[in-house]
């Protein structure tokens, strides 16, 4: 497992919260083509409403993308093993 973090995510999160992820790799605030690099060695992908779900979708890798107050219906990362999750 790895995180991959962007701007609005170490904005937003707390530090107990990435405390309790540094036991595993980081990756922060990346350029595109390292993060292309990235999702080519992924698995799959976990993320939220963002166009690195988007990506990892159009990779044809496994995603969930996690929805909060956008419309999942409407704006969900399309490929062949995309899911989406509207909390």
């Amino acid at each position: 497992m790895v995180f991959l973090l962007g701007p609005a995510e170490k904005e937003r999160w707390k530090g107990n919260v990435i405390q309790s992820i540094e036991k595993y790799p980081i990756l922060s605030e990346l350029p595109l083509t390292q993060i292309l690099q990235a999702l080519t060695c992924a698995d799959g992908y976990v993320g939220n409403d963002s166009g690195i779900s988007h990506l990892a979708a159009g990779m044809a890798k496994s995603v969930l993308a996690v929805f909060g107050p956008t419309n999942s219906v409407k704006f969900a990362p399309l490929g062949p093993k995309s899911e989406s999750f509207q909390d």
